[in-house]
């Protein structure tokens, strides 16, 4: 018969759930290397169970007897009816109505204001350059990530008055969800706490700008398809014949803020890291851009093996999705233990992601873990920085398009290099993040010109110095 799982005891009320909840990633790096590769957590009365090994990972991911976990529940304030956090036939019906959405050729057609994105990045990190003052990246990638969001999801980046908006109110929510997220007992969202009343005032804030531009859509004299989400949510028909309502583009629309906005955030801010603390990382991307034949106009869709290579070995240390959760929809037996029907699992990324059984001294940074020679006999699972299975991230080709332009525009005018004020240290909410933000100096590549003194510690972009 087999048996119940291990894990640490922790507390004798609470078990494992005051530690989980400040120190998540250390507490799940024990257990793999206490417990191994199925480890039983008590969160309070409750059972959670972390899978570590990459089969157990495929099969959860793959199988259709999981589904959501009850975390997905604790999202309804800010996500509830879409598809991110849906399951089942909801979960095919909306999947299969925004996947026209992220097409390649779609996506290319917003390429060029991508780039436009990008370079007003430039600008202003140029001038940072210029005064000798530092950036927090970290905050510049994610205005950016929020201009891209905003061009896929109306065609155009919002006006200066709707980015405040929306960026406040995007602050407030994800601080609302973490409190509700490390929750010991996560109080029920119809109580009206002050947490829950900040996020219900966000979430009407990000509401109303997205309802303008649905009605925007609808109100067009000439209805017409312009390669935006809004365009085709609105002005394409479901498989059904029928139109989408106000409600239902809304609730995808804050979905995809969640899936294609903060993650990709995280995603390119730890491959800039990178960049800063491997030079010779940074010189060979350099090197890479400079040789495309447009100089990097033409990024969205240039080949850029060492590019990829340096994004997946980034999230392969720091994966913005740090944990991927689902549910047992029936008994279930994995590495001889049994899970009940019913039973949250955690997927952990993170731990995967630098076991040594996969991976070579797997906190050394080395990209060419990624060339085909080295990667074939690695489980397909050892990887999984966007989860997997039928519910895998629908925007990582949008993800991929967004940083090569990024970079490509990046690296040939700055040398990158972080600040010695501002240690970075992980911070896991709902994404992984550099808590306190990642502080650069920049100065221009070295056959440009010489790097920036550190004899003075520099004030931050937007700080006058």
């Amino acid at each position: 018969m087999p048996a119940v799982a291990p894990g640490p005891f922790g507390h004798l009320l609470l078990g494992n759930a005051r530690e989980f909840r400040d120190h998540p990633l250390d507490l799940m790096m024990r257990c793999k290397r206490e417990h191994g590769d199925v480890v039983r957590l008590r969160m309070g009365p409750v059972n959670l169970y972390l899978l570590f090994h990459p089969e157990h990972v495929g099969r959860v991911l793959e199988g259709g007897t999981f589904g959501r976990s009850d975390v997905a529940s604790l999202f309804d304030p800010l996500l509830g009816g879409s598809m991110i956090i849906a399951d089942g036939e909801p979960w095919r019906r909306q999947r299969q109505a925004l996947a026209p959405t992220f097409a390649r050729e779609r996506l290319k057609q917003l390429a060029g204001r991508m780039r436009e994105s990008a370079l007003g990045l430039v600008a202003r990190w140029e001038q940072a350059r210029m005064q000798g003052r530092e950036i927090d990246a970290q905050q510049e990638i994610t205005r950016y990530a929020l201009d891209v969001m905003a061009i896929y999801l109306v065609g155009r980046t919002f006006d200066a008055e709707e980015s405040a908006t929306i960026s406040r109110a995007w602050y407030v929510c994800l601080q609302s969800m973490a409190d509700r997220l490390s929750a010991m007992v996560p109080l029920p969202a119809w109580l009206p706490t002050p947490s829950m009343r900040r996020l219900v005032a966000a979430t009407a804030d990000i509401s109303r700008i997205i309802l303008k531009h649905v009605q925007e859509r609808r109100q067009e004299l000439k209805p017409e398809d312009r390669g935006d989400f809004l365009s085709i949510l609105v002005h394409t028909p479901t498989p059904e014949g029928r139109k989408l309502t106000d409600a239902e583009i809304l609730a995808e629309a804050k979905g995809l803020f969640l899936a294609g906005f903060d993650t990709v955030a995280s995603a390119m801010s730890w491959t800039l890291h990178a960049c800063t603390t491997h030079p010779e990382v940074q010189q060979k991307l350099r090197a890479e851009v400079r040789a495309l034949p447009d100089g990097g106009g033409g990024a969205a869709t240039a080949d850029m093996p060492y590019f990829r290579r340096v994004f997946n070995e980034a999230i392969r240390l720091n994966p913005p999705l740090w944990i991927v959760d689902r549910k047992t929809q029936e008994d279930v037996e994995l590495g001889g233990y049994t899970l009940p029907k019913g039973s949250n699992i955690i997927t952990c990324p993170y731990v995967t992601h630098r076991d040594p059984a996969w991976w070579e001294d797997p906190l050394r940074f080395d990209p060419d873990r990624f060339l085909p020679s080295r990667s074939e006999h690695r489980p397909r699972y050892a990887h999984f920085p966007f989860g997997g299975g039928r519910m895998k991230c629908i925007g990582v080709g949008m993800a991929m398009m967004e940083a090569q332009i990024l970079f490509a525009e990046l690296l040939p005018r700055f040398r990158f290099e972080l600040s010695p004020w501002h240690p970075v240290e992980l911070e896991p909410t709902l994404v992984l993040r550099a808590r306190g933000g990642l502080h650069l100096r920049l100065s221009a590549p070295a056959d440009d010109g010489p790097a920036l003194s550190q004899t003075q510690p520099p004030s931050a972009l937007g700080e006058t110095g």
